[in-house]
């Protein structure tokens, strides 16, 4: 019997593979991509203790963290997602980015944006290594019936 089960596909609210496998007697752990939506899960017994990855948790002990997820929750009253998180982080850097370059040039911010290291926001340390994609700290968590459990979090190599 395996020991876990990659559903890398399902989005929110839609837990079709995860009843599937319970009804056949799957009783281990599953274990889901970035793309699921935790919160929008919850309400589905199936997804209990599902293992994710996600580049933000509300709960992390960062100091920018908690005031950015105290803000949210006072403004919006409600949890924040991780879209929340990054689009903030994303508009930081590209506004130091832009700062950085004196230019609103589209090549001369994208230079300024790769050069971007360890960035400390409120989803973590944030880097760019001239790949284009971001080294940036990395979450696991499982997903509980009212809230999720960070399990641990994973920062960049420098």
């Amino acid at each position: 019997t395996p020991a876990v089960l990659l559903l890398p596909e399902v989005g929110a609210g839609d837990s079709s593979q995860g009843r599937q496998a319970r009804a056949l007697g799957f009783r281990a752990v599953f274990l889901a991509s970035d793309i699921w939506d935790p919160p929008g899960m919850r309400h589905i017994p199936e997804s209990h203790g599902t293992v994710y990855a996600r580049q933000w948790h509300p709960d992390m002990a960062r100091p920018a963290t908690q005031q950015f997820t105290t803000h949210f929750r006072e403004l919006y009253h409600e949890e924040p997602r991780s879209s929340a998180a990054m689009t903030y982080d994303a508009i930081r850097i590209v506004t130091a980015a832009i700062s950085r370059a004196g230019s609103l040039d589209g090549t001369k911010v994208g230079t300024a944006i790769g050069e971007t290291k360890a960035y400390n926001g409120v989803s973590g340390t944030i880097s760019f290594d001239g790949t284009g994609d971001p080294k940036r700290t990395g979450v696991l968590a499982v997903i509980g019936p009212e809230r999720d459990s960070i399990i641990r979090l994973v920062d960049p190599r420098p």
